[in-house]
């Protein structure tokens, strides 16, 4: 029987460790368009592969061919969004961007109400002078 039992695991922890590092569970990925509804927008493939499910480590592109077909369809790229000039984005550009956070950024500055007006008072009697300026980088030093 003790033999019995050693061969049948020597079996056993073979299949076990060939089926962890080779073995791939095929699932459909269905992508809903987020309202009450639910109805399905695209769906496809998923593979699943245990090796890495096991050793907690996962591709950045596990659904890649989902992505890549969305991109065909679609009639821009990341390369044809506009770009800041810089680092950090100008007034200019802050202006040009529809973003209600640079909205209410420009209206604390460009306020024409009544609080505005106190803070302007305010102001003018402290000193207080608030001017956009380019943000100014150091030289960096080649090694």
């Amino acid at each position: 029987m003790y033999l019995l039992k050693k061969v049948y695991s020597l079996i056993n922890n073979h299949y076990v460790r060939i089926f962890n590092q080779y073995s791939v569970y095929t699932s459909m990925l269905r992508v809903s368009n987020g309202m009450t509804d639910e109805k399905l927008t695209d769906k496809g493939k998923y593979y699943l592969s245990t090796k890495k499910d096991y050793s907690a480590r996962f591709a950045t592109d596990a659904i890649k061919e989902f992505y890549d077909k969305k991109v065909q369809r679609s009639k821009y790229g990341l390369n044809d969004f506009e770009q800041y000039k810089d680092l950090h984005p100008s007034c200019e550009e802050m202006k040009k961007v529809k973003s209600h956070f640079y909205d209410q950024i420009f209206e604390v500055f460009e306020d024409n109400s009544i609080e505005a007006a106190k803070r302007k008072k305010y102001r003018d009697e402290v000193g207080v002078k608030y001017v956009w300026q380019p943000r100014e980088y150091p030289e960096r030093k080649q090694k």
